[in-house]
């Protein structure tokens, strides 16, 4: 079978050749036709050489990437090393090294950060009652809480 897609093919190229080689042949339909499907099918019998080598080509890395495999595996280890907390000091100076007490520890450092603390909202509202900041008066309040005209929108 390759040596009858070699002959097809060698033959596609040499009619190809010989209509290119004809003087004038844009001019004439039949050869203007006759090229278009030579070259149609020379180009297919390429594209099926060519995904022939594809394919042998991912079976020779699949093959040799067997050795790789090992290699990509030992770097993924040795990236998420050094990605992992080894050791870490808790709020009483202590050093943690297992990992299970490190992340209980991180976890909770965050939890307390970014919890809701009472505290938190009376600083606030004792900020603002102290604050020397001016309120709005009635009139600009119902403004403001209106619904928006048409020249408002328009103008934005």
């Amino acid at each position: 079978k390759k040596k009858e897609v070699l002959r097809e093919k060698d033959k596609l190229l040499k009619d190809i050749e010989k209509i290119k080689s004809t003087p004038d042949f844009m001019n004439v339909e039949a050869l203007r036709r006759d090229l278009f499907e030579a070259e149609i099918k020379l180009n297919m019998i390429i594209d099926n050489e060519t995904q022939g080598i594809i394919t042998r080509a991912r079976a020779q890395w699949t093959e040799k990437g067997e050795r790789s495999t090992k290699y990509f595996f030992g770097l993924e280890k040795s990236n998420s090393k050094k990605k992992s907390i080894m050791k870490l000091l808790d709020n009483n100076n202590r050093e943690l090294y297992e990992q299970d007490e490190i992340s209980m520890h991180v976890v909770e450092f965050y939890r307390k950060l970014f919890r809701t603390r009472n505290g938190c909202k009376e600083s606030m509202k004792e900020y603002i009652a102290t604050s020397n900041t001016e309120c709005l008066n009635d009139e600009i309040k119902e403004r403001l809480d209106g619904e928006f005209s048409i020249d408002e929108m328009d103008s934005v």
